[in-house]
């Protein structure tokens, strides 16, 4: 007799991995509260990343540290038999200056945690043969981690990899996100007394207003799958 199906999977399954989920609730919580509560921005993660590393030792996966040329990188793995399929869930921690976890990292780590939890179970149950893999990836907010992680050869034996992100609302579970680049422009003027004499002067901030109005109307002509979005840092100290 075929097993019940829910959502796609076994009702078996799908009982395995809530149980297993649930079981660890109090401990996900504390853990998602504590690195809340101390934001980390990129490369500094050391908190986390060492939260995080140590739960994954108490559960007896195999946890290196420091990996793939970031101090506050780490891989941890669980496996089953020998053979199958390698799948990694990457696990995001670092927070944005000065206004914290409001990407909701915290967030991406707990539910990375959880995810491992669900599908270790079921292996370890069903005596599935693999490897289950989480990456513990870094300075993802402008940092590029995971290109640093990339060239240093993670990930090169996963067969899938997989990460979840909070959103304001429900959406696919797959969609396609972008890749970032970013560089600084400075804009050099010439000093003057801006009220003696502005005419023997450059004003450096016209240039910059020029280039910001210039990429604002651009963006109605680059398509859905592109974006440009820029920032002043500075733009003088005084207006004479």
């Amino acid at each position: 007799m075929a097993e019940s199906m829910k959502d796609g999977l076994p009702s078996d399954v799908v009982k395995t991995v809530t149980t297993a989920i649930d079981n660890a609730n109090e401990e996900l919580r504390n853990i998602n509260l504590q690195i809340w509560n101390n934001p980390e921005v990129m490369f500094e993660e050391f908190k986390a990343a060492d939260l995080l590393s140590s739960w994954f030792e108490s559960k007896s996966w195999t946890v290196k540290r420091g990996v793939y040329g970031i101090e506050t990188a780490f891989e941890a793995r669980f496996s089953v038999k020998e053979g199958g399929r390698t799948v990694c869930y990457n696990a995001e921690y670092d927070a944005l200056p000065g206004i914290g976890h409001a990407c909701g990292h915290n967030l991406i780590a707990t539910s990375t945690l959880a995810s491992a939890i669900g599908v270790a179970a079921v292996m370890q149950e069903k005596q599935i043969p693999g490897t289950l893999v989480v990456m513990g990836t870094p300075a993802e907010e402008t940092g590029g981690g995971k290109w640093i992680m990339a060239n240093h050869g993670a990930w090169k034996d996963c067969d899938v990899c997989l990460m979840t992100h909070g959103m304001s609302s429900f959406s696919t579970p797959l969609f396609i996100s972008k890749a970032s680049w970013k560089f600084r422009a400075k804009f050099h003027g010439k000093g003057s007394h801006a009220a003696g004499a502005p005419w023997d002067g450059r004003n450096a901030c016209d240039a910059i207003v020029h280039a910001y109005n210039g990429l604002a109307l651009l963006r109605q002509h680059i398509g859905k799958d592109e974006s440009i979005q820029s920032v002043i840092l500075e733009a003088g100290k005084a207006p004479n």
